[in-house]
């Protein structure tokens, strides 16, 4: 009797345990997302299972314009990308720059789930130069938050001809918004039906694509990826890093410009998510 008891308070325990394992334990999964599109709300509503936000941010995106520029081979972005991730120690990588590169992230992360949210392509403009200004003060003043040392060549990928000079100055800004809306439009059709395309080679179930504006919407679907209760995530952390002038850059730029050279790539996308991503 006193055998089959210790038996049964042994499988007991083994079934608590393993249900606790579970319950702690989270799935990695590497957020794909553009700059200025959820990446920071992200990484804070996993806050409580390991999240990290853009970690080793400047070296990052270093290696990964090497590896589109062909000065790193695949072997070597992939090593990289797993020494860093060990330094990390997190689950939850959520980050602005993996866009780059998602297949060569997808071959240093197969067993991964990926998320990718789509900001619509004008707030995603202004926000990205509202953002822009806000960086380069910090350079300017000397004391940047974090080493931006890669901000000059990664500048140059999303506006070609791109002069720093130009977001010190409202008379500037407003000079080039043309060029630097057309520009901006042109790196968001690009690298948006890149990587939507990219993830459509994965499993369904190790994918997550909503609209940014379905954020909110989308906590049960995001829990799953990451293979968590709904309950554990930190909702008082949803929308953290807010515009600071978008009204007044939303002006300058121009709202009949951004409408005009957004159309088509807004366009292109939609099409695109109605075809392959329903319910999001």
């Amino acid at each position: 009797m006193r055998g089959a008891l210790y038996t049964v308070c042994i499988a007991w325990a083994l079934v608590c345990l393993g249900l606790s394992c579970r319950g702690a334990k989270s799935n990695h999964v590497i957020n794909l997302s553009l700059p200025r599109s959820g990446t920071v709300s992200f990484a804070g509503i996993l806050d409580r299972h390991r999240s990290t936000h853009e970690f080793m941010i400047s070296e990052t995106i270093l290696a990964l314009l090497d590896f589109r520029e062909k000065k790193l081979p695949l072997d070597d972005l992939k090593s990289f990308l797993r020494e860093r991730d060990l330094r990390a120690g997190h689950r939850i990588d959520s980050a602005s720059f993996f866009y780059l590169a998602p297949e060569a992230v997808f071959a240093a992360f197969p067993e991964a789930g990926y998320f990718f949210a789509v900001r619509d392509c004008e707030s995603w403009i202004v926000s990205m130069v509202d953002n822009a200004v806000h960086a380069h003060k910090k350079i300017q003043e000397g004391h940047p938050t974090v080493n931006l040392d890669f901000l000059e060549r990664y500048s140059r990928l999303f506006i070609s001809g791109h002069r720093r000079e130009w977001f010190l100055d409202d008379g500037l800004l407003k000079k080039y918004a043309g060029h630097i809306s057309r520009e901006l439009a042109r790196f968001w059709r690009q690298f948006t039906l890149a990587t939507l395309q990219a993830m459509l080679t994965l499993q369904s179930d190790k994918r997550l694509i909503i609209r940014l504006e379905n954020f909110n919407q989308s906590l049960p679907a995001i829990a799953r990826l990451a293979g968590v209760s709904s309950d554990t995530l930190n909702t008082t952390n949803i929308h953290l890093n807010k515009d600071r002038r978008f009204a007044q850059y939303r002006d300058l730029l121009g709202a009949a410009r951004l409408a005009s050279e957004c159309r088509a790539g807004q366009t292109a996308v939609d099409q695109w998510l109605q075809l392959n991503n329903r319910g999001y």
